[in-house]
């Protein structure tokens, strides 16, 4: 990704009735990964992450949502996911399945969809516990919805990495 091509990005207008996000906040923020990729500034996967947008004036509509959100996954992919958390040298215990907090998605973006993450965070438990087949492939298999629109989400590099870490442990117990 270079400056060019994130000055070069057009994003659409939201459907009508849904008002975006505002534009001189994403225009802001864009100039922001320009700094960043220029080196002028600093920037990291997890500041992405982590901005919101406000919404224009009412009866205004801004940039589209959809399109603004797949730009800044793109661009944290350049920059690269935020470390994980909660992975640990030692090996991967049930406690460390009981005691994972993700944290939730910024404010009007979405991530997996926590009862999702939640339920399979169960099965895995299960795994560790020998009670229940579970292996790495499986594990990397894995896919989770989005959050439902209203409600937030997990922070999807988040769960990422610590599907990583599962299946890194599943891996040293030769599943």
């Amino acid at each position: 990704m270079t400056p060019e091509e994130v000055r070069a990005v057009h994003f659409g207008k939201p459907a009508i009735g849904r008002r975006g996000y505002s534009e001189d906040e994403v225009d802001a923020f864009l100039d922001r990964v320009i700094a960043a990729l220029d080196g002028t500034a600093p920037l990291t996967a997890a500041e992405v992450e982590d901005v919101s947008f406000g919404k224009p004036a009412i009866g205004r509509r801004g940039y589209s949502e959809d399109e603004v959100d797949a730009f800044l996954d793109r661009v944290i992919a350049h920059l690269g996911a935020s470390a994980p958390t909660t992975t640990t040298t030692a090996p991967l215990t049930t406690q460390h399945i009981r005691t994972v907090r993700f944290p939730p998605t910024p404010f009007g973006r979405r991530g997996y969809d926590a009862t999702e993450v939640d339920a399979f965070l169960l099965k895995v438990e299960q795994a560790l516990n020998d009670a229940h087949p579970l292996t790495a492939q499986e594990v990397r298999d894995t896919q989770f919805g989005a959050s439902p629109r209203l409600g937030p989400g997990y922070r999807e590099s988040d769960v990422d990495a610590f599907l990583d870490a599962i299946a890194a442990e599943l891996t040293r117990r030769g599943r």
